[in-house]
């Protein structure tokens, strides 16, 4: 289970984040189990570009104090 993802600025734009999203769903996959995610929205252009689609409805939630 992949719990938390979140790209270092510097890294942000060269490909880090779509590299970890097709690792997970790849092992998702491979363990037979369905890939199931919940996005920030500076999150979301990046899960779209790997095939994610929103599903329902967008809940604002801060996630600053979480260090992300």
């Amino acid at each position: 289970v992949l719990m938390a993802m979140v790209t270092r600025g510097s890294y942000r734009k060269q490909g880090a984040g779509s590299m970890l999203i097709d690792w997970g769903v790849n092992k998702a996959k491979q363990d037979r189990v369905p890939a199931y995610l919940e996005a920030s929205s500076a999150g979301k252009p990046v899960y779209e570009r790997c095939g994610f689609e929103q599903v329902g409805e967008t809940i604002p939630w801060d996630c600053r104090p979480y260090g992300f």
